[in-house]
């Protein structure tokens, strides 16, 4: 699902913790409004750490 891009600072600012199975639909949702903005942002970071992966179109 599609969520609003989160812009405050100071939530944002805040330590990461490790992802678990459990946030699988989370990563689901970062996915998808990625990819409904990516025609109107720079350069979004994918979560890679989530996904186990790179960013599609870099690596092999």
């Amino acid at each position: 699902m599609i969520q609003p891009i989160m812009k405050d600072v100071i939530f944002l600012s805040q330590k990461a913790e490790p992802a678990t199975l459990e946030d699988k639909q989370i990563a689901v949702d970062l996915l998808d409004t990625l990819k409904a903005h990516e025609g109107e942002c720079v350069r979004m970071v994918y979560p890679t750490r989530i996904l186990g992966g790179m960013p599609p179109g870099e690596g092999s």
